[in-house]
């Protein structure tokens, strides 16, 4: 407040409603004296805050700078931002050491989100502040894109015989792209994780099908098909890899051939066998003594193409059993007996 002994106008704070002419007066016993007008101009307002976008796309995991631009006459001493949660105002925090925040300061006033979040998504305002006040943006809008992988099997069901090859395919969307694939195997309600190794190969990022060489009886079961990336984890629906085979079932044409000396005997041997038989063999039993039928001169057949056992010249030492076997992958299987009878000659073994 002016006085006698300090008659000059101090104005602190000046504020834009400071704006205007004044005039000093001052009185005596006379009357009063009225100094020329002089007008006192008020620089300055509140900052003007734009956000640079109305809003912004990234991927989960990834960095955003949401951008923003103060204009401050006097300069800004301030700048924040907020975040709009369940409509209410939350300030974002870039001071921690750990925080995936940082930037909103008056030399860089844009807000920088590093490994963003699903929970990051929403409405943003920028605030800066001088001298005179504080003033924000426009809100702009951060979209946060991408989710858990989508897995798929190209079948529900795989059919293999045994010893053969298979390919499980599996198929995967994953936004942000997925980083590791695995499967499982669950059979009899026990899961295990299948080892890329050996007779297992595939399942990685880029070749997530699972192929499986060589297949065993063991190999039987349901699979599932894993995909992770920065968002979680996602697994295709099961499926069931039917693994066809067995050992061979091998009929012998009958349980008794008749053959006159010297004649030809044909002891017929059938087999039914997934996977293919890949060998046949005969055995005779005389006298309770087993011995391998060695196929050479009178003895022919008894291959994968004819695996019947054709006797030449039959003699009575070729009475006996005979019993047929057959072999594939899976194991041998073998028939049941049938008595070759030679009849006539010098003798018969009994």
């Amino acid at each position: 407040m002016p006085t006698v002994s300090s008659p000059n106008l101090i104005i602190n704070s000046a504020a834009q409603s400071d704006t205007g002419y004044y005039v000093c007066t001052a009185t005596n016993i006379v009357g009063t004296g009225a100094s020329s007008q002089t007008y006192l101009t008020v620089t300055g307002n509140l900052p003007t805050v734009t956000v640079t976008l109305s809003n912004y796309n990234t991927n989960i995991g990834g960095t955003v700078i949401l951008g923003c631009t103060v204009d401050a006459t006097p300069a800004a001493t301030n700048v924040y931002w907020q975040r709009i949660i369940n409509n209410q105002q939350q300030s974002i925090d870039t001071t921690s050491s750990n925080s995936r925040y940082s930037g909103s300061t008056v030399s860089s006033p844009s807000l920088v989100i590093t490994n963003a979040q699903s929970l990051d998504e929403g409405n943003y305002i920028c605030y800066a502040t001088n001298s005179i006040g504080t003033s924000n943006s426009q809100q702009t809008y951060l979209n946060v894109l991408g989710n858990i992988p989508v897995v798929t099997v190209q079948e529900s069901v795989y059919s293999v015989n045994i010893g053969g090859s298979i390919n499980l395919v599996c198929n995967i969307q994953a936004n942000p792209p997925h980083t590791s694939v695995t499967w499982q195997k669950i059979m009899n309600g026990v899961t295990t994780t299948v080892t890329i190794s050996g007779r297992f190969s595939g399942a990685t990022v880029n070749s997530p099908t699972l192929t499986i060489s060589n297949v065993i009886l063991d190999d039987e079961g349901y699979y599932v098909c894993f995909a992770t990336n920065s968002v979680g984890n996602g697994q295709s629906p099961q499926c069931f890899l039917d693994v066809i085979g067995s050992i061979p079932t091998v009929i012998i044409g009958s349980d008794y051939y008749p053959v006159n000396y010297g004649n030809t005997a044909t002891i017929e041997c059938n087999v039914v066998a997934t996977p293919t038989e890949t060998s046949i063999s005969w055995q005779k039993i005389q006298n309770s003594i087993p011995s391998t039928v060695v196929i050479s001169g009178r003895y022919q057949g008894g291959n994968v193409s004819s695996p019947h056992l054709i006797i030449t010249d039959v003699e009575n030492t070729d009475e006996a059993f005979y019993m047929c076997f057959a072999t594939n992958i899976v194991g041998i299987g073998q028939s049941s007996q049938t008595y070759l009878d030679v009849q006539g000659g010098m003798y018969n073994i009994v």
